[in-house]
């Protein structure tokens, strides 16, 4: 009965053993993901800028064009 017992532990150690390692896995990833999302987060104001400069750019070369045509 002993070995039995102690075959059940042993079996449950590695269990848990392997679910903590696999839930730190995914704990890592899911901090690595929020990490980039913040990045991403804190340049979107530059690059919402800068897209609406090129955007005014376009449209300038877009009215020379249509100037030049008329």
């Amino acid at each position: 009965m002993n070995q039995f017992a102690d075959h059940m532990y042993q079996g449950l150690e590695r269990t848990f053993d392997q679910f903590d390692r696999e839930l730190s896995k995914a704990v890592q990833h899911l901090q690595s993901g929020i990490q980039m999302m913040g990045d991403v987060l804190m340049e979107l104001p530059d690059n919402i800028e800068k897209l609406g400069h090129y955007i005014r750019m376009l449209n300038e070369q877009a009215e020379k064009v249509i100037n030049q045509t008329q």
